[in-house]
């Protein structure tokens, strides 16, 4: 940012005060006829003489101050002429620096009267000075941004100095509304700019692309999940008849060759399931109902989908009776999943254990899960939330599951934290609010 001087060099504003030459005019000039009058008085004495004499005098006095003066107006005049020359250089130098900017400059009062625009106001939104100035900015303002500047440009002209950024749509010549970011400074207070000042540049084609993005993610996530939703079937199909093809086959080759394959299918539909927890947690609205945490945990440990895992622990589970307000679906999910990966990742050294600590705390819902399991290493404890990553200790999973949780929990607004030593077990603690923000209901 280039900074102008208000000082103009080679020139000194006291000196071109009317006083510094007036003053020494009328001084020079009662000095001069006080004392003329008496010394020509002393030497002359006849009425004629001094006629003619008071007539010279007048003559010589005009004379005299007429050289001063042009000496004097001379070197101011050159001093003015300099400044003057150095000024429109200036202003010359700063048209052309904002005449091709991709920045708007505008100044404006609070009640959205123009001031001030720059020259490449026709570049950026296709008007010419004076007629951009002829508007109001607030009628170029698409409706459904105006309150939003009307609510900040108040905000900032009662207080001085304040610096606010804004996003909206400005009304091109043509018709058209380009997308503008600008930032604007309350400068009210400043004699010279009495105004607040505007910042803006076009974004339109970022807006574009932005828009694009999500379109484009969306159509993806809805892919995804009606990929998943169609894969699905066939595989639960599959694992049906692997299940019948076990339990009626006496061939043991056979039986051992339908187990890898219902363990396979088995990974498949739980991937499946996954992609489609994550598309639906970003797609969907939070479904706010009451909801018992006792009663979810118990579902989730009738479902039978732990049991494998629950043959070879110890789970002790400590969950009070109450309710609250959430979205049942997505607490199933993070307790599934949490509660999967603890019972997964042990040892085989020592008895597995796994505490449920499920309690009502400070307006909260507070989980704390337990285990005695592999832990987590220190080089994998900053990306275990990031999709698909795996850690050193996961040979068993497939990335997703940490990545869900928080994704669930986020949309929630509530807050997880892990504490974890590698082959010494993990600790993961829950907080879920029991009345969710309203920032947390939205929609992708």
């Amino acid at each position: 940012m280039t900074v102008f001087s208000s000082k103009l060099p080679g020139f000194n504003t006291r000196l071109t005060s009317p006083l510094k030459i007036v003053l020494p005019y009328l001084l020079l000039g009662v000095l001069y006829i006080f004392f003329s009058d008496r010394i020509v008085q002393f030497f002359f004495k006849g009425e004629d003489i001094l006629t003619e004499i008071q007539t010279y005098k007048g003559i010589t006095y005009v004379a005299v101050t007429g050289i001063l003066l042009y000496f004097i107006i001379s070197k101011y005049a050159g001093q003015i002429a300099e400044t003057f020359i150095h000024r429109q250089q200036k202003e010359r130098f700063f048209d052309a620096l904002i005449e091709h900017s991709l920045d708007m400059k505008v100044v404006t009062n609070g009640a959205g009267d123009v001031i001030f625009i720059g020259q490449n106001i026709i570049n950026l939104l296709g008007y010419k000075h004076q007629e951009f100035k002829s508007f109001n900015i607030f009628q170029l303002i698409h409706p459904d941004d105006l309150n939003d500047i009307k609510a900040t440009i108040a905000q900032i002209v009662n207080s001085p100095g304040i610096v606010a950024a804004t996003e909206a749509r400005i009304l091109h010549k043509d018709g058209h509304y380009e997308w503008m970011e600008s930032n604007i400074v309350n400068k009210l207070d400043t004699p010279e700019i009495n105004g607040a000042i505007i910042n803006a540049q076009t974004v339109s084609a970022k807006k574009q692309t932005e828009m694009q993005l999500a379109y484009k993610n969306r159509e993806l996530d809805t892919f995804i999940y009606r990929s998943s939703h169609d894969l699905r079937g066939p595989i639960m199909t599959m694992l049906g008849l692997t299940n019948v093809a076990i339990s009626e086959s006496n061939d043991r080759d056979v039986n051992e060759y339908m187990t890898h394959f219902h363990s396979v299918a088995e990974k498949m539909k739980d991937s499946l399931d996954n992609l489609m927890a994550i598309t639906k947690i970003k797609q969907s609205k939070t479904n706010i109902t009451k909801c018992s945490p006792k009663r979810t945990i118990e579902n989730i440990l009738l479902t039978g989908k732990l049991s494998h895992h629950l043959q070879k622990a110890n789970l002790q589970c400590e969950v009070e009776d109450f309710q609250l307000l959430t979205d049942e679906y997505l607490l199933e999910i993070i307790f599934s999943q949490v509660l999967d990966n603890a019972l997964k990742f042990r040892t085989n050294t020592q008895q597995h254990e796994v505490s449920v600590q499920v309690s009502s705390c400070n307006g909260s819902l507070r989980t704390v899960i337990t285990d005695n399991g592999l832990g987590v290493a220190n080089p994998d404890k900053e990306n275990i939330f990031d999709l698909y990553y795996r850690g050193r200790n996961c040979m068993a999973g497939n990335g997703i599951g940490l990545y869900i949780v928080k994704s669930a929990i986020d949309k929630l607004g509530g807050t997880i934290s892990i504490n974890s030593n590698e082959m010494m077990g993990t600790t993961v603690t829950i907080e879920i609010p029991e009345s969710v923000p309203e920032k947390a209901e939205y929609t992708i």
